[in-house]
């Protein structure tokens, strides 16, 4: 008959048997891969990604809404957002990347330009 084991550590009379130790350990282990394989079936039945973006109506405004003259910029729209680095701007510029927080009030005077997920200018506005 095995004896149980008893710690240095733990108090006298506390004994550790291993054959109780054993099966909680099993048990546990069994509730931990039922969570894996829940999670893993979640993970599976998840959207898919995004498809690319589409292209946007308006790049550029006309006419009378055309206030801030952005179509003298046109030559920027699908371009890299650093090509704004190497020009000059005088006036109100603002810059609209994805998830930007920007003030609502429209200044008529000012130029918006707003670039998408891959980093390019894919429409200038004013306002």
């Amino acid at each position: 008959m095995r004896r149980p084991f008893q710690p240095a550590f733990a108090p006298k009379g506390s004994e550790i048997n291993f054959e109780t130790l054993q099966m909680e350990q099993n048990f546990t282990h069994s509730a931990s891969m039922k969570k894996l394989i829940l999670l893993l079936a979640l993970a599976a039945c998840s959207p898919q990604a995004p498809s690319a973006p589409q292209p946007v109506q308006n790049a550029l405004p006309t006419g009378m809404d055309d206030t801030c003259n952005a179509v003298r910029y046109h030559t920027l729209l699908n371009q890299d957002a650093t090509a704004l680095e190497r020009i000059l701007i005088l006036g109100q510029v603002r810059i609209l990347r994805p998830g930007t927080i920007s003030t609502q009030d429209y200044a008529p005077a000012r130029m918006n330009f707003h670039v998408g997920e891959d980093g390019k200018i894919n429409q200038i506005s004013c306002g």
